[in-house]
C-alpha cells in the first residue's frame, strides 16, 4: 500500500482505516478492502452458514423429526448411529463440517441403514438404556 492509500483506504465492513499491518493481503490490488478482523469474521460466518445448510439437508433426508417422539425443532435434532459408536466416528473427522460433508456423500440407503434421527432427549435415553455413557 502506498502512503496515499494508507490514509484513504478503509475497511468496507467496519470503516476502520487500513495500514500495512491490519488488512487482508490478497485484496492488495482491489479497490475495496477488508481489515484482517472483518475478513476472518466473514470467513467464519460463511463456514457456519454452509455447515447449517448441509445439516438441514441431512435432517430433511431423515424427515426432519425424531423417529421416537416426533419432535421437529431442528436445533435439538441429532443424527444418531443406530448401533452406537458415533462419538468415536465423529471425533475421527475432527469437526462437524467434515462429518456432515462425509454424511452428505453417502447414498440415502446407506444413511438410513446406519443412522437415524433422534431428538436430544430420546438420544440420551437410548444412550443410557444401551449403557453407552460412562
Amino acid at each position: 500500500m502506498s502512503a496515499n492509500d494508507q490514509t484513504s483506504r478503509k475497511c468496507i465492513k467496519c470503516g476502520n482505516a487500513l495500514n500495512d499491518n491490519n488488512w487482508f493481503k490478497s485484496f492488495q490490488k482491489l479497490r475495496f478492502c477488508k481489515c484482517n478482523k472483518c475478513h476472518n469474521e466473514t470467513g467464519k460466518v460463511y463456514i457456519r452458514n454452509e455447515r447449517r445448510k448441509l445439516r438441514k439437508k441431512l435432517l430433511s433426508i431423515f424427515g426432519n423429526k425424531c423417529i421416537n417422539c416426533g419432535f421437529s425443532d431442528f436445533r435439538a435434532l441429532q443424527i444418531d448411529h443406530i448401533n452406537g459408536g458415533g462419538k468415536k466416528e465423529m471425533r475421527s473427522f475432527g469437526n462437524a463440517r467434515n462429518y456432515y460433508s462425509y454424511l452428505s456423500k453417502l447414498s440415502v440407503a446407506e444413511l438410513k441403514a446406519k443412522y437415524q434421527l433422534l431428538c436430544a432427549n430420546c438420544n440420551w435415553i437410548k444412550r443410557y438404556n444401551n449403557k453407552e455413557i460412562h
